[in-house]
């Protein structure tokens, strides 16, 4: 994949666009590089929580004794 810029200063340590039908590296920046999903997996858990809690307006206490 071609390289869109080399003056950007980059915000992030690995990158990947891919075409989705066909799944072709658009572009790429260390597309290879195993890190961590931080956001998407905020986002998951936001969406299935949203899905999930009838009552959002309950609040909830947990124990991180409990959870263990």
């Amino acid at each position: 994949a071609p390289e869109l810029t080399k003056d950007i200063k980059k915000p992030y340590v690995a990158m990947a666009v891919m075409e989705e039908d066909t799944g072709r590296l658009l572009y790429g920046y260390e597309p290879d590089k195993r890190v961590p999903m931080a956001s998407t997996t905020k986002i998951a858990t936001a969406i299935i929580a949203l899905e999930t809690i009838e009552d959002l307006d309950k609040k909830l206490l947990f124990r991180t004794r409990r959870l263990a």
